[in-house]
């Protein structure tokens, strides 16, 4: 499978370097019809990856999508693209960004944007539930049976972390009266007495 990359892209310029502990990641900058773009290889592992995000939205990114590679739980074919519908939380950065649970949901409308991207390029893609895992070493044949028994299709190691990133700078937007009811699971807001 080869891709071809559109023409405005073939020259972005790098605009930055990000250093985390001896490795370093540039950031391209580019821009296309719709505005302007970064592009990162992101690190492997949630904490890298949630940095190097962190650091990007600090310095004015809007939005962000992670591609890269996981390891599949069920056959998938080959070149298929796997979207994640929810993340299992099997990592602890997630945790420093929202209150505990064990799952956590993708953003809908991100999910719709790139199915619709990925379908019109012609390409085979699905919705997926993944386990994200940040102890490679340690998924054992009895723990992958249960994870599927889960329902998760795909494991990865930074998918859960990334969306807890995501909800976490979305939360931070809203209004403070909407961010009580999120939190409270209410239908109303809440009010705090004044001290």
């Amino acid at each position: 499978m080869q891709f071809t990359i559109p023409r405005q892209l073939h020259h972005p310029v790098q605009v930055e370097t990000l250093q985390q502990i001896g490795n370093h990641y540039p950031v391209y900058r580019g821009h296309d019809a719709r505005g302007d773009f970064a592009i990162l290889m992101m690190p492997l592992g949630a904490p890298a990856a949630v940095m190097n995000t962190d650091v990007l939205f600090r310095h004015g990114v809007r939005s962000a999508i992670a591609v890269g590679s996981c390891g599949a739980l069920e056959p998938l074919e080959v070149g298929e693209f796997v979207v994640p519908a929810r993340a299992l939380r099997g990592e602890g950065t997630s945790f420093q960004y929202l209150p505990a649970s064990r799952w956590i949901d993708i953003d809908a409308d991100l999910r719709a944007v790139i199915g619709r991207a990925v379908e019109a390029a012609g390409y085979r893609v699905s919705d997926a539930a993944v386990w994200t895992n940040d102890a490679f070493y340690r998924e054992t044949r009895a723990m992958l049976n249960r994870r599927r028994s889960e329902g998760c299709a795909v494991v990865d190691m930074e998918c859960s972390a990334m969306a807890a990133s995501h909800w976490r700078r979305e939360t931070a937007r809203q209004p403070r009266s909407i961010q009580s009811r999120m939190r409270s699971g209410s239908s109303r807001a809440r009010r705090r007495p004044r001290r």
